[in-house]
């Protein structure tokens, strides 16, 4: 869709909204847990929509209570619209003011003024795997690529579904019994998280319609594959491409080294629950090395190949959708931005099995290891001092939750895991 000038954005919601007879919007944002929180309007109150509203920061995590106002602003540009049923909604993504400034803490904000220190434009693509489940269980005992999963047909609804905004460009049965990716294109990366955020909920709504649950947990079951969010990007830092004639460039490179170095530091807002580091472990194409490599998929790092050739994107295969989308994606930025500022050294490409070479270094292991890693970040700017200590209080509480019923007895996935994630 080609972009819109501000002016004529609220003259393209109306004409969309009635288009598709819409009777209500749905404005959403996610909180510092990854919860995604929103309220429904009716249609006719898009002019006053439009201004802003007042929502609780105390009761999502982002306030004291004793200084809780906060005003969502639903962001023209990010419109979706979806009709299930017979009936048609709209959906828009909110930033976050305090007062009438934009709120410091708001990860949409973040990602939108970390993506503008970008020197020059990227792309980001992400996978969504997810798990479908009836009655607790995987829905189906399919695998790879099967085309007769139960979740298949589910999955088409939920892409036929959208009218408007994104779209679905493919889907496919993954590993584990009852798993599913879905790929959208390639878009810039607020735009690519807000369009993740938004496929979540509508895939767990058809899901819930259809008598499922679809689960973004990133390890539901101990034995079963993890479901990821691996982010690909495509840039031309300073005008220079990743990737020319199907070659790695030098600043494909540097990037590359950017995420592999700043991997353990920024890990605990890639993969930002208890559950997340359930999925961190050696096998079932997990990334546990830091390590970067060719059609590698034991590496942290995979530049994919087709044909023989670079396929044209960097593929990060660390982050899962059970978090915040935008701070996911924003750290994915910022490990790569400085690996090109600093001209990081990835090494050379790993070839062989990651799981089976012996002496690599390794991501963290835990969320209370990766906490303790984050407090490097602050060295690494951009993230203001205040989120990373509101973020990580947020997250040691979680910890600490985790720590109380298991200190250090728990193995595999847990029950509480279960009640605090599958939601996700």
């Amino acid at each position: 869709m080609p972009p819109r000038a501000e002016e004529e954005e609220p003259e393209y919601l109306t004409r969309t909204l009635g288009k598709f007879q819409v009777k209500f919007i749905e404005v959403a944002f996610q909180s510092l847990d990854g919860e995604t929180r929103s309220r429904f309007f009716k249609a006719d109150r898009l002019p006053d929509l439009l201004e802003g509203f007042r929502v609780d920061g105390y009761s999502v995590g982002f306030k004291p209570v004793e200084d809780s106002d906060l005003v969502v602003v639903p962001d023209p540009r990010s419109l979706k619209v979806y009709c299930l049923d017979g009936r048609c909604f709209g959906f828009l993504s909110g930033d976050l003011l305090y007062g009438d400034k934009p709120f410091a803490h708001c990860p949409r904000t973040l990602l939108r003024d970390l993506a503008a220190k970008f020197p020059g434009e990227v792309l980001v693509g992400l996978e969504l795997e997810l798990y479908l489940l009836e009655g607790g269980k995987p829905a189906d005992s399919r695998g790879y690529w099967a085309p007769d999963g139960r979740g298949i047909s589910l999955l088409l609804e939920a892409a036929e579904s959208v009218k408007s905004g994104v779209e679905i460009r493919s889907l496919h049965h993954e590993v584990g019994p009852g798993q599913y990716e879905v790929l959208t294109p390639p878009s810039d990366p607020l735009t690519a998280a807000d369009n993740a955020v938004f496929l979540k909920r509508l895939i767990k709504t058809v899901a819930l319609a259809r008598g499922f649950t679809a689960t973004f947990m990133a390890k539901p079951f101990s034995d079963l594959p993890g479901s990821g969010m691996h982010v690909h990007l495509s840039a031309a830092p300073w005008g220079r491409s990743f990737f020319e004639d199907g070659e790695l460039r030098e600043e494909g490179v540097h990037f590359i080294g950017g995420l592999l170095l700043h991997a353990r530091t920024l890990s605990a807002l890639t993969n930002q629950t208890v559950n997340s580091f359930k999925r961190l472990v050696p096998g079932m194409e997990a990334p546990v090395f830091l390590t970067w490599g060719f059609g590698n998929r034991s590496t942290l790092v995979r530049i994919p190949r087709s044909r023989g050739r670079a396929a044209g994107t960097v593929e990060y295969r660390l982050p899962d959708a059970s978090g915040n989308i935008y701070l996911a994606v924003a750290a994915t930025l910022l490990a790569g931005l400085r690996g090109l500022e600093e001209r990081a050294d990835p090494g050379p490409p790993l070839p062989v099995n990651a799981y089976t070479s012996g002496g690599l270094a390794r991501v963290p292991s835990s969320l209370g290891e990766a906490l303790e890693e984050l407090g490097a970040a602050r060295s690494l700017g951009v993230l203001p001092e205040s989120f990373l200590e509101a973020y990580t209080a947020v997250k040691r509480r979680e910890w600490g939750d985790y720590l109380k019923l298991c200190g250090g007895s728990c193995s595999g996935v847990t029950q509480w895991e279960l009640e605090k994630y599958v939601s996700r």
